[in-house]
């Protein structure tokens, strides 16, 4: 489910994708009524959770561990939530159940999703540190 390549982006861009990526793991890891009400209110389905950091902020990881933004545990947690997104099955599928709102309450694996996405948060500050 990851998408790869090497984005190649200035420090601006950068920052702005150091927040994305930060945002994007806030809301994997907001408790599932706050995550089933952010999807209402932007009129998405749960895999967007995944879409946004696996498809939009990851493929610029190359350029965030470049400048020392992205620490390898890091990393590691969002490859571990790749795999566990990748467990919920195809939205569309007869097997995406792992995408509904009851999922999002009562599957463990959501409940893993959100302890991984807190990991990542609390070694990522704020803002980047500059090296």
């Amino acid at each position: 489910m990851i998408r790869r390549y090497r984005a190649s982006v200035d420090d601006a861009a950068a920052r702005n994708a150091y927040r994305n990526l930060r945002d994007d793991l806030a809301c994997i890891a907001w408790e599932a009524e706050e995550q089933i009400a952010w999807m209402r209110r932007h009129r998405w389905g749960a895999d967007e959770l995944a879409i946004q950091l696996l498809n939009d902020d990851y493929p610029v990881a190359p350029a965030l561990r470049e400048r020392g933004w992205l620490p390898a545990a890091v990393d590691g947690l969002i490859e571990e939530m790749g795999s566990v997104f990748d467990s919920l099955g195809s939205v569309g599928s007869s097997g995406d159940a792992g995408w509904s709102d009851e999922a999002l309450r009562t599957d463990a694996r959501w409940g893993k999703l959100r302890h991984l996405a807190r990991e990542a948060l609390q070694a990522l500050p704020e803002e980047p540190r500059v090296q």
